[in-house]
């Protein structure tokens, strides 16, 4: 009784972490989206360069994903830490597309949603005694049709397929959401029973990885939908 005592407070304890390091994440993609927002505002060269070639920034979170999922079983967690606040950071250069789009207002309401939406989800993932990892096959699958529908919208330039699409996504992170915090919780047992103690550090900041994906794509794709425009 006492051991699974104890291994509850570990998993709380690691839980936490992820969730505590994802808003970390999102604080940092805040501020970085607010600093490239001003340096536009101000027309600083920098700022206008990265602005104007958001596909740079685009392809270096590509690689600093790839980079993760490569290094995850050999690197220290200290290494997998600053990546993710590599990550974070290089994120809010394109956040800042967002700022100029919509009004303050818009992006506050719908941040506030997400945040309600996650959490109720987030708590379903983490009590549920229902095995959903069944769902992650659909899951997957869905997020590939909608990436290769943006892909060829990209061409179609179609303002309804756009919104179907969001609209789409938005129902697919939401159960992403539930999916991923469950599968935290599973590995995190996993390790423990294994006694793997400097695994779990690795757990906690991927759980975090996953967990800020699933929380900026829902914001991005309600504020794409039911976001008010300047």
């Amino acid at each position: 009784m006492k051991n699974q005592s104890l291994i509850e407070k570990n998993i709380g304890e690691r839980l936490r972490g992820s969730l505590l390091w994802m808003f970390f994440g999102i604080i940092i993609s805040g501020i970085t989206s607010y600093i490239i927002y001003l340096g536009i505002q101000l027309q600083h060269p920098l700022a206008l360069f990265l602005h104007e070639n958001f596909y740079l920034t685009l392809i270096l979170e590509f690689l600093i994903i790839v980079l993760l999922l490569t290094i995850i079983y050999i690197a220290p967690a200290i290494i997998l830490k600053i990546l993710f606040i590599l990550y974070s950071a290089v994120s809010g250069f394109n956040f800042s597309i967002i700022e100029l789009r919509y009004t303050p207002n818009a992006i506050l309401m719908v941040f506030i949603s997400t945040t309600a939406i996650f959490l109720v989800m987030a708590i379903y993932g983490y009590s549920t005694k229902r095995d959903i990892t069944k769902i992650g096959g659909i899951l997957f699958t869905g997020l590939l049709l909608a990436t290769l529908f943006l892909f060829i919208n990209l061409f179609l330039k179609s303002s309804f397929l756009d919104t179907a699409i969001s609209s789409f996504m938005i129902v697919f992170f939401t159960g992403w959401i539930a999916y991923d915090m469950k599968n935290i919780k599973e590995e995190i047992i996993r390790q423990i029973e294994l006694g793997n103690e400097k695994v779990l550090d690795k757990v906690e900041i991927i759980g975090a990885l996953n967990l800020y994906l699933d929380f900026v794509n829902l914001f991005i794709n309600i504020l794409n939908v039911f976001g008010e425009e300047k």
